[in-house]
Formats: structure tokens, sequence, C-alpha cells
């Protein structure tokens, strides 16, 4: 079953401990911004999603991340 994209908030500024991304350095795939910083702080609003991480204003803008390939697992 295929689940709709994550979006991470910077204002809850955590991942769950259970999260495999909860302790991970994550970067924006499109434009290589820092989402996630490795002791679990959210540098931005970002979105998980199936192809990849990306802030919002990626996300929004790029049309081929919009896709069913998205969707989460």
């Amino acid at each position: 079953m295929m689940r709709e994209p994550i979006i991470h908030s910077h204002i809850t500024d955590i991942l769950g401990e259970e999260h495999p991304l909860a302790y991970a350095s994550v970067y924006c795939c499109a434009c290589g911004e820092a989402l996630h910083a490795s002791y679990n702080d959210c540098m931005q609003t970002w979105v998980e999603g199936g192809t990849g991480n990306y802030c919002l204003r990626c996300f929004a803008i790029n049309r081929e991340v919009l896709s069913d390939y998205d969707a989460l697992p």
C-alpha cells in the first residue's frame, strides 16, 4: 500500500525516535539545502517522499516530484 509524502515541520522540529532518519543528516535532492541534522533537528520544513527528500520550494516547483512514484511504500 502506498502512502502520501510526509511533511516534516521545523515547528515540531524533531522526528520521532523510531523514524529511520531521526539521527541522519538529510539534504534536499534538488538544491542540496540542509533539511534535517544528525542530532535530530529539522533545519526547515521539508517533504519526505518515495523518490527523495525535498525542501518545500523544490517540492512545489518540481513537477516530476509530484507523481505516483513519489508515494512512500
